[in-house]
């Protein structure tokens, strides 16, 4: 499930590879997502995401951890990015250590 311009829709985002090969100074690239219902590729979208919050890129065709995206065609896309249980227990370890040093 993924919202688009505030409507939620039953697809699953799939990586389908980076449009912009270089890293810009704000540290956004720009990624190609595929919109996969029902084993079929309903649209596509280029989308601006942090690298941050990316981390390591995809594998080609797999499932992508994103909430929402908003824009338009002529502005462009914004993906954000939904938060694995990973990165929040990572985070949770972070700051438990640093409260003990």
């Amino acid at each position: 499930m993924i919202t688009i311009n505030h409507e939620p829709k039953a697809y699953t985002p799939i990586f389908l590879g980076t449009t912009q090969h270089s890293i810009r100074l704000s540290l956004e690239i720009i990624i190609m997502i595929g919109m996969k219902l029902n084993d079929n590729m309903i649209a596509t979208y280029n989308v601006t995401v942090s690298a941050i919050e990316l981390g390591k890129l995809p594998n080609i065709g797999s499932e992508m951890m994103i909430d929402e995206i908003t824009g338009s065609e002529l502005a462009g896309f914004k993906a954000k990015m939904r938060r694995c249980s990973y990165t929040k227990k990572m985070d949770y370890f972070y700051s438990v250590r640093k409260m003990k040093v």
